[in-house]
């Protein structure tokens, strides 16, 4: 039997004694029915599976059982958002938890994508993917630079990924009249 951990309980090995752990995990295709029943627990029991035994953990560590989890995070709408979208369309889920996914690797993409959810800050490439449109306020006094002011339309602040940003005159064109009818 393995080292202990300090403060853990030692792993258990399924394939030793007549167990039902045993039998539902070596026998009659049982590491398929392991996945399939472990994909039915909430995502943090999933987790907590994983210390059962060592067939739980190997089962709990493939990415079959986590790929509904990943789902419902990925494509499921949004609570409580005041349009129905799925976080994969707005950008919410990162864009290399989306190759994961693509790949197959649920679990990793599951976990990427929860540990990018306390991220507090913007990467370049995020960063440099948008333009802001951008205005004087009006208690600022620089109307007079503003074409927005004027009646125009307000500059995009574009930002580069070497950290630099400069605004940017939007034009109109021909699409966007709404005066020719």
């Amino acid at each position: 039997m393995p080292a202990r951990r300090a403060g853990a309980a030692p792993l258990r090995d399924a394939r030793e004694g007549d167990s039902a752990i045993r039998r539902l995990t070596y026998e009659h295709g049982g590491a398929d029915a392991l996945e399939t029943v472990l994909s039915h627990l909430p995502w943090l029991d999933l987790v907590r599976a994983r210390a059962v035994c060592r067939a739980w953990r190997d089962a709990a560590s493939r990415d079959a059982p986590w790929k509904a989890h990943c789902d419902a995070l990925f494509f499921k709408p949004v609570p409580g958002y005041h349009v129905r979208v799925a976080r994969w369309d707005i950008g919410a889920v990162p864009a290399h938890a989306k190759a994961l996914h693509e790949r197959g690797w649920f679990k990793k993409a599951f976990s990427e994508t929860v540990a990018n959810r306390k991220r507090t800050w913007l990467t370049a490439d995020e960063l440099s993917a948008f333009s802001w449109s951008f205005r004087f306020k009006k208690c600022a006094g620089m109307e007079h630079f503003d074409e927005w002011w004027q009646g125009g339309d307000a500059k995009r602040n574009v930002f580069a990924k070497d950290g630099t940003c400069r605004l940017v005159r939007v034009e109109k064109n021909d699409d966007d009249d709404d005066d020719d009818g």
